[in-house]
């Protein structure tokens, strides 16, 4: 990095941590205090919570505790409807309860976007005791990535025949609360672990290094950048709350220095896959066990809110 790009990688340090750091996450608190607090004394919160802490352990059960390979199951049982109605999972832009301060609900009535699912990939590992936040970005449109590995996880979208995988199309269609208040039109997880800070796109079934302040490059689609915003979900961290300050010190300490390469990204993939194949009755269990929480959580959004029903065509990239 020259002279030039440390000092405007500085200045663009300090202005973002003048604007957002402090007023910004003022703002969200003051927006959204009352409806957290009424969220979280439902009975349907407590059966949220139950499902993270048990998506959690059976990962643990699985020996799996790197947040890398802990990333990949959780996408594993995402996709696959593990903490879903009917055990289906499908993308959809439309169609969801959206509670701000409760996001990733939507997934227990089996309709989610990207928000939805960072939000609990994140709480999930923070309940494996890693420090993990969802956060927005923005992902360049009309780009055309060159996808260099697909994990081997079916993704399905409410856009199509509910019986047709989604295989071959890029996921970018944040909660529609993130294009009003600026903060990006796609989510992902930060966490951080020994070696510092990494993301996880759970929609995307993807990694991404850290490359400078709030700058991150995607490992398995080649050639894509994104711009890290400072939405840190509106739940402002389920279990563990944001330390909005060191965070953004830690980062823009951090700039390219921890990074992994694309096979430690695919070992980290195909290594979390095979332990899952072979423990297939585990997670039977798993599923069999959820059944109630789930429950909860689908009847108390279908009396707090009326779900969108208006067509809306996602927002896919080929």
């Amino acid at each position: 990095m020259t002279l030039e790009e440390e000092e405007k990688e500085k200045e663009r340090y300090e202005n973002f941590k003048g604007i957002y750091s402090y007023d910004f996450k003022g703002l969200l608190n003051d927006v959204f205090a009352s409806e957290r607090g009424e969220v979280k004394n439902t009975n349907a919160y407590l059966s949220y919570l139950n499902l993270v802490k048990r998506t959690a352990k059976v990962i643990k059960e699985l020996g799996i505790v790197d947040p890398f390979q802990a990333s990949v199951a959780f996408e594993y049982l995402l996709w696959n409807g593990y903490m879903s109605k009917d055990k289906v999972l499908e993308y959809s832009p439309s169609s969801r309860a959206n509670i701000a301060s409760f996001l990733a609900a939507d997934i227990m009535r089996g309709k989610s976007v990207c928000l939805n699912n960072a939000e609990m990939q994140a709480n999930v590992l923070q309940a494996m005791g890693t420090e993990a936040y969802a956060i927005g970005c923005i992902f360049p449109v009309n780009v055309n990535p060159n996808e260099r590995y697909r994990p081997n996880i079916q993704r399905m979208t409410s856009e199509t025949k509910s019986s047709k995988k989604l295989k071959d199309k890029l996921l970018t269609m944040a909660a529609d609360v993130a294009p009003l208040l600026h903060l990006g039109n796609h989510a992902v997880t930060l966490f951080k672990n020994d070696n510092g800070y990494f993301i996880s796109d759970p929609t995307n079934l993807d990694f991404l290094n850290i490359t400078s302040f709030l700058r991150a490059n995607y490992i398995f689609l080649d050639g894509v950048t994104v711009e890290i915003k400072p939405f840190l979900t509106l739940t402002n961290g389920t279990i563990t709350p944001m330390r909005f300050d060191e965070v953004y010190d830690e980062l823009y300490a951090q700039h390219d220095t921890k990074s992994i390469s694309f096979d430690q990204a695919k070992a980290f993939v195909e290594d979390s896959l095979a332990t899952i194949d072979k423990n297939q009755c585990l997670l039977n269990d798993f599923y069999i066990d959820n059944q109630s929480d789930i429950n909860d959580v689908c009847e108390y959004l279908n009396t707090k809110k009326k779900h969108k029903t208006k067509k809306k065509k996602p927002n896919f990239k080929s």
